[in-house]
C-alpha cells in the first residue's frame, strides 16, 4: 500500500518499500510451504457431516452466550457439542458398515470410480494424465488425478486406499492415479496381466511411471486374471476378465465383478465385444454397470446386455 501511494508520486519513493514487501511475501511463502513438507505439515480433515457441525456449533454458541451466572448451562452445552462432535466419526462408520457406496467421478472420457464398504475403501482408474505442444514450443498439461480425483479424496478425508485398481494401461485411465500414489497411502496396486506395448519406454507412458512410483514406494502389486478375487468389506470382488494376456490394452481390461448381499455391480474397464462373448457368460443381472469403453460401439454388445439386463448403467 505504501509503494502503491509513495510510487504514485515518484516511482523510486516506492522501490524501497515494494522490495520489503516482496521479500517479506518470499520469507512467508518459503516458510509456508517448507512447513507443509514437514511431517504432519498438511493435515485433511475432510469435510465434515451434519452432527459435527451442529457439534460445533454447539460449542460456538456455549463461547458466545457465556455468563458468569450461567456457568451450568454453559457446562451443559459444551458437553452436548462435544459430544456430537465425538459421536460423528462413530455414526458414519456404522453406516458405512451396512452399506456398499460406489462414487463415479467426472474425468472427462476415462473413468475414476471410489469404493466404500465399512472401513475398506478402493479406487478403480484415476482418469487422464495428458500432455500436448502449446504451439509456441511448450507443452499444456492436464491431470485429472490432481485436479479431481485427489480433492474428491481430500474432502472425504481419505488418508489411506486398501487398494489401487488398474484396469489396464490408457493413459485415460491410469495417468491420473500417479498423483494418488504421490499423495495418498496406498495399501495394494491391483493390475491384469503386462503387455509389452505397455511396458516399452518412451517420452510419456503413464502405465510405465506408474508401475515404476509404486515400486519406489514398496506398494505391493498383484496381478489378477480371470477366477481371482479378493474382499472388499463385506464385498467379494472377482475378476472375469482376461484369462491370460490379450493382444491389445482394451481387450486386456480386467473385468470385475463385485457382489455385495444380494447386488452385483460390473466394472468393465475397456473390455471389447470380443471378451464379452467369455465373461458373460458368468452374469445373470447386474444392479450396476459400468458401461464399458466409454460407450464405444466395438463394446456392450447384445450379448452382454441380454445376460447383465443392468438396472443402473
Amino acid at each position: 500500500l505504501i509503494a502503491g501511494l509513495l510510487g504514485s508520486f515518484l516511482p523510486l519513493l516506492g522501490a524501497l518499500p515494494k522490495a520489503i514487501a516482496v521479500l517479506c511475501l518470499r520469507a512467508m511463502n518459503l516458510l509456508t510451504l517448507s512447513a507443509a513438507k514437514t511431517p504432519g505439515g498438511l493435515v485433511s480433515l475432510g469435510q465434515p457431516d451434519a452432527l459435527f457441525l451442529l457439534g460445533f456449533c454447539g460449542l460456538c454458541a456455549a463461547l458466545l452466550l457465556y455468563r458468569p451466572k450461567q456457568r451450568a448451562w454453559r457446562l451443559r452445552l459444551v458437553m452436548a457439542g462435544v459430544a456430537l462432535c465425538f459421536a460423528s466419526p462413530a455414526v458414519d462408520a456404522m453406516l458405512a458398515s451396512q452399506r456398499l457406496e460406489v462414487v463415479f467421478l467426472d474425468v472427462g472420457q476415462g473413468d475414476a470410480i471410489y469404493l466404500r464398504q465399512g472401513q475398506r475403501r478402493m479406487l478403480i482408474d484415476g482418469g487422464a494424465r495428458m500432455r500436448w505442444p502449446d504451439g509456441q514450443g511448450g507443452e499444456v498439461s492436464l491431470d485429472y488425478g490432481k485436479r479431481v480425483v485427489l480433492p474428491f479424496l481430500r474432502r472425504e478425508g481419505v488418508k489411506r486406499l486398501d487398494a489401487v485398481v488398474v484396469s489396464h494401461g490408457d493413459s485415460d485411465h491410469c495417468g491420473g492415479l500417479l498423483a494418488v500414489l504421490e499423495n495418498v497411502d496406498v495399501g495394494l496396486l491391483i493390475t491384469g496381466p503386462d503387455l509389452e506395448e505397455e511396458m516399452e519406454e518412451g517420452a510419456f507412458n503413464p502405465y510405465g511411471e506408474l508401475l515404476t512410483a509404486a515400486e519406489e514406494r514398496e506398494i505391493p502389486r498383484a496381478q489378477l486374471l480371470a477366477g481371482d478375487a479378493f474382499d472388499l468389506g463385506k464385498g467379494r470382488m472377482v475378476a472375469l476378465w482376461p484369462e491370460a494376456a490379450e493382444k491389445s490394452s482394451n481387450e486386456n481390461s480386467l473385468v470385475l465383478r463385485l457382489d455385495y448381499g444380494k447386488s452385483v455391480s460390473l466394472f468393465t474397464g475397456d473390455a471389447g465385444l470380443s471378451s464379452e462373448e467369455v465373461y458373460a457368460k458368468h452374469l445373470d443381472g447386474v444392479d450396476l454397470f459400468k458401461v464399458s469403453h466409454h460407450g464405444s460401439k466395438g463394446a456392450t454388445g447384445e450379448w452382454l446386455l441380454s445376460r447383465a439386463q443392468p438396472r443402473i448403467s
